[in-house]
């Protein structure tokens, strides 16, 4: 029989395995709205000017320099949520391969929320998290993609605090061929 604090410890490390809102991602930012425009009733508006045009160059004769061209504006890269990310070696040919595991924190707080992902080959198609002899599968999210996001239990007993724990991410194929990955996580108040 399993003891009940092996159980809540388990199920505390596991519990970035536990689909709460598998492959929840951040809602975008909402664009702001354009203000209307207001005419004020006490002035009309201006009349448009011209611009002045410029006086014709004398001929020379050197060609003029072509205009360099303008860089288009790029959007910012977005900050990325995840600040534990771990690249494993790849596997041997044949294997299936976990490309990164990517988590909050390597810290993981009693009562704190936690979230996941774990990317993979395309031939994927399970991943299974193992630590203290407990199990758990993980959603799929995508081709190649696993995420699960969650809150970390709160009423976790104090001697289970303040230790690092061995977790095990398994990748399995269709045809059961698999690959590993362990992290060790450090689990606090």
């Amino acid at each position: 029989m399993r003891s009940p604090a092996r159980a809540a410890l388990a199920a505390v490390l596991l519990a970035s395995a536990y689909p709460f809102a598998v492959g929840a991602q951040p809602a975008p930012a909402p664009m702001p709205e354009p203000a209307p425009a207001t005419a004020s009733p006490a002035s009309p508006p201006a009349p448009p000017t011209a611009a002045p045009l410029p006086s014709p160059a004398p001929p020379s004769s050197s060609p003029s320099p072509s205009p360099s061209p303008i860089a288009a504006p790029t959007a910012a890269p977005t900050q990325s949520p995840y600040h534990f990310i771990t690249t494993p070696p790849a596997p041997p040919a044949g294997q299936p391969a976990i490309l990164e595991i990517d988590m909050l924190d390597q810290t993981l707080h009693a009562g704190a929320p936690y979230s996941v992902r774990v990317k993979t080959t395309a031939d994927v198609t399970a991943i299974n998290v193992s630590a203290m002899g407990e199990t758990y599968g993980m959603q799929g999210a995508a081709p190649g993609l696993f995420a699960s996001d969650g809150q970390v239990p709160s009423g976790i007993p104090f001697f289970l605090l303040n230790r690092d724990y061995t977790v095990t991410v398994t990748a399995l194929t269709a045809d059961k061929r698999t690959t590993s990955v362990s992290l060790t996580l450090h689990l606090q108040r």
